[in-house]
């Protein structure tokens, strides 16, 4: 773990999820994943993770595009360095939904993820064929990387049974030994041709340490498919993490898988593709609010912006046909095409280079042109898909329905809040101390009301749900600008950390006790009750918290300028020119209760509890009218006083483990 000491009182912590082992044993034994019907391919099988390959992904019901059956392991592109191509499979200690497979324990270790690759029809090959698996493997990255001895990466291949298909480890992730001098110089070569011709190394060097994969680098593995049990019509591999069980921690990274026959491995001749995405064309914000962007919208935008791409082959390579595309995102709109004259048909070494989209621009027509976004296109809200291309493919070609290595988007949001973060939490971030304080600098582009902040709570380690925290919002100092100044409100409602089982990175949104009038520069934040860490997201792609983060560790204390690099996310919430409206996160199917009735009502509120919950009613501006415990079965709620109109019913387990959300609406 990184830690920046601030105070004896306490700490602000930039947290990587390092467990002490627990020497518990292994237990290879899991439930097999559905194969979803997806009949057998042929050789070759490749992903690089560019395109949603994952089965659950396939919402077209294109089955070329379809690698992987069902799984937890997700597609990321923000937790690697260095990735052969944009995207990789992430493995960790994170179900499906986001939540840790075990969050009420402590140092929990197990077999966690799965991703198991779809059938391959093997059948008539021979060892003569030489059939390889290969990939390339990350430990780390910019989360947190496995433990030495404990965590754990294998290869498994498939072969058929008597009784049905059998599972056997073929590979596992080894650690790299490293040797060093008495002056710190890495001898490592020197010492392993030693320990090859039989000699003593003992006086050869005065250190050594033991780690896993590189967390900087990737690591290409290669495992033949030879077997005879394997070479069968419905072949399979899969790889499985051991590792904490309770969070995102102990991460793996696997890139550019690759079956062929003949030896071959994922080594492209000819391959130039993004090894990072693009997240914003906004200078200082990932997202604002529009009303706001309007006012100067060439105040906000970026003048550059460079993107790391890899030429991930065996020579030199041309950048073709590079720019950037920008389509309003409703029915019917047309794309914007913009090209570079200083990026095309660039000759590029193998290896990470940068390209430059926004330099010497020109539009479809040939003449000279800047990227902004049309104001008179809404006046309330908009989105606009945003693509980058090496070839004419993006939002406005729709090559194959997705995006490859070579063509990379995202969604420019401006909605009713302000964001420094791009929406991913590598890492988390608390305060280590009772009373801590913490505050986020936002400059507005205009007077506005707040009627709240959106926090992401990353779930790991410890389940926070039961702690408490008010939120805060102060003007800005006077005296030393840039730090908090005057308390212009401090809510008296206790808050409590959400978590979501249904999606990774969400937002819980929380209300102030009354909507505050706002202007110049505010700092946002909470102060929590007790000691216990809240472990707020971090985003480690993008660094605002300095300069805009201040922390306060305690009464007494004064406020500190955070040395954490990244983007707490944590996002005012703001009338923008609108009523107030919050998205709130509704469940696919409703587990906690069954539905609401009568609905609409005038006095009497029912439904059945599938246990004892807490529950509280809130307005739809945000405002907590009531709130108590059920009891599990048939529960009635005089809900008489509330006037005409919508409401909504927040239920969750007592250990804030499930959250669900209903709207009720009084009617008579």
């Amino acid at each position: 773990m990184h830690f920046v000491f601030a105070s004896a009182m306490g700490q602000e912590i930039e947290r990587d999820l390092k467990f002490v082992p627990t020497g518990l044993d292994k237990d290879f034994t899991q439930a097999q994943p559905s194969r979803g019907g997806v009949l057998p391919m042929s050789l070759p099988f490749l992903d690089d993770f560019a395109w949603p390959s994952f089965e659950e992904e396939n919402i077209e019901g294109d089955h070329d595009l379809i690698r992987w059956e069902t799984s937890p392991v997700r597609r990321t592109q923000t937790f690697s360095k260095n990735a052969p191509t944009i995207g990789v499979a992430t493995l960790d200690g994170l179900d499906a939904g986001g939540y840790p497979y075990q969050f009420n324990g402590t140092d929990v270790h197990g077999w966690a993820d799965t991703l198991t690759s779809r059938q391959i029809y093997l059948e008539g090959y021979t060892s003569e064929d030489e059939v390889t698996l290969s990939f390339w493997l990350q430990a780390g990255g910019i989360g947190n990387a496995p433990d030495f001895e404990e965590d754990q990466l294998i290869v498994e291949f498939k072969s058929i049974g008597l009784e049905g298909d059998i599972w056997t480890q073929v590979w596992e992730a080894t650690f790299i030994l490293h040797y060093y001098d008495q002056f710190g110089n890495d001898i490592t070569e020197e010492v392993l041709e030693l320990i090859e011709l039989g000699e003593s190394i003992e006086d050869t060097y005065v250190n050594y340490e033991t780690e896993y994969y590189s967390e900087d680098e990737f690591f290409q593995v290669v495992i033949p498919i030879d077997a005879g049990e394997y070479l069968h019509s419905t072949f399979q591999f899969r790889f499985r993490n051991y590792g904490t069980l309770m969070g995102n921690a102990d991460l793996w990274h696997i890139d550019y898988v690759f079956v062929d026959q003949g030896g071959a491995t994922g080594n492209p001749s000819e391959e130039i593709a993004f090894s990072e995405p693009a997240y914003s064309l906004l200078k200082d914000f990932s997202v604002m609010p529009w009303t706001h962007f309007s006012e100067l919208p060439e105040l906000y935008m970026r003048n550059s912006l460079e993107i790391e791409s890899n030429n991930f082959g065996i020579g030199l390579n041309n950048q073709e046909n590079t720019g950037i595309t920008i389509r309003h995102s409703i029915d019917g709109a047309e794309p914007n095409k913009f090209t570079s004259e200083s990026i095309q048909n660039v000759s590029v070494d193998v290896g990470i280079f940068t390209t430059e989209f926004l330099e010497n621009l020109v539009d479809e027509n040939g003449n000279s042109a800047t990227v902004n976004f049309d104001t008179s296109l809404s006046d309330s809200t908009a989105v606009f898909e945003v693509s980058l291309w090496e070839e004419e493919i993006g939002y406005e070609t729709n090559h194959l329905g997705v995006f490859d290595n070579d063509s990379i988007g995202f969604n420019q949001v401006f909605s009713n809040y302000y964001a420094y973060d791009d929406g991913t939490a590598e890492k988390a971030y608390a305060l280590d101390a009772i009373g801590g304080q913490l505050a986020v600098r936002f400059p507005l582009a205009k007077a506005d009301t707040l009627d709240g902040v959106l926090i992401h709570f990353t779930p790991f380690y410890e389940n926070a749900s039961d702690e408490t925290f008010v939120l805060k919002v102060w003007g800005d100092d006077d005296l030393l600008p840039g730090t908090p100044g005057e308390l212009l409100i401090a809510s008296n409602q206790f808050h409590n950390p959400i978590y979501f089982t249904e999606g990774y990175d969400m937002f819980a949104f929380y209300p102030l006790d009354e909507p505050l009038e706002v202007s110049g520069v505010i700092h946002v934040g909470l102060i929590q009750q007790n000691i216990e860490r809240l472990n707020i997201g971090l985003d480690k792609n993008t660094n605002a918290n300095i300069g805009n983060l201040h922390y306060m560790l305690g009464p007494g204390s004064s406020w500190a300028a955070s040395e954490i690099e990244g983007s707490l996310m944590l996002r005012p919430v703001l009338r923008a020119g609108g009523e107030f409206a919050v998205d709130v996160p509704e469940l696919q199917t409703s587990e906690l209760i069954t539905s609401l009735y009568p609905n609409p009502t005038s006095s009497q509120l029912m439904f059945n509890a599938s246990e004892e919950l807490v529950w509280d009613i809130f307005s739809l501006n945000g405002k907590h009218l009531a709130g108590g415990q059920t009891f599990q079965g048939v529960n009635s709620h005089d809900v008489s006083s509330l006037s005409e109109g919508m409401y909504l019913l927040q239920l969750k387990t007592k250990k804030g483990f499930e959250v669900e959300h209903h709207q009720f609406v009084i009617q008579r």
